[in-house]
């Protein structure tokens, strides 16, 4: 074999090598592609059954009035509870939203003092569901401020949500 082909063959060699261990990068139980993420503006958490998913704070155009946006998911199956998550049998019962405070604002009155969430279903806080809205809410657009949720049943949850107009939301940014 010449010089110039073992030249050639090693710097293949090295090339397959290099491309065969940068692909391994990140991989196993904890990459970053196996973690759960909300595609979108929103935050995300979770407490016993229920998942809360894209949770963000929308302001007027003027900053004068803030809505509390999120969808509150009870995992099961049907109205009575029965079903499977990833295998396992859940009978959750239903559970309800009893309080909700966030950094920023005077208080957070919930419609009707609660919001049952029945197993199974998800309930939407904003436009198509229950309207949330912030007194007195200091915080302004492109801030963080944290949401907590009290449930009767799951207990107590905080995360942080972005604060946004309705305009950027709907665009994405």
């Amino acid at each position: 074999m010449s010089r110039s082909t073992r030249r050639v063959a090693s710097v293949v060699v090295t090339a397959v090598f290099v491309g065969l261990t940068a692909t391994g990068c990140a991989a196993g139980f904890n990459a970053t592609t196996n973690q759960p993420y909300a595609p979108s503006n929103g935050s995300v958490a979770q407490i016993g059954n229920l998942r809360i998913r894209n949770v963000v704070i929308v302001q007027s155009a003027d900053g004068g009035h803030s809505e509390l946006y999120a969808t509150i998911v009870s995992i099961g199956g049907d109205a009575d509870g029965n079903g499977t998550v990833g295998g396992t049998d859940v009978s959750p019962a239903p559970d309800s939203l009893t309080g909700i405070s966030v950094t920023g604002a005077a208080t957070v009155p919930i419609p009707g003092g609660q919001i049952t969430i029945p197993p199974g279903a998800a309930i939407v806080l904003g436009p198509g569901g229950s309207h949330v809205f912030l007194d007195s809410f200091t915080r302004r657009q492109g801030e963080i401020a944290t949401v907590t949720f009290r449930f009767a049943t799951a207990g107590t949850v905080s995360l942080s949500a972005l604060v946004m107009n309705a305009t950027s939301l709907v665009s994405g940014g």
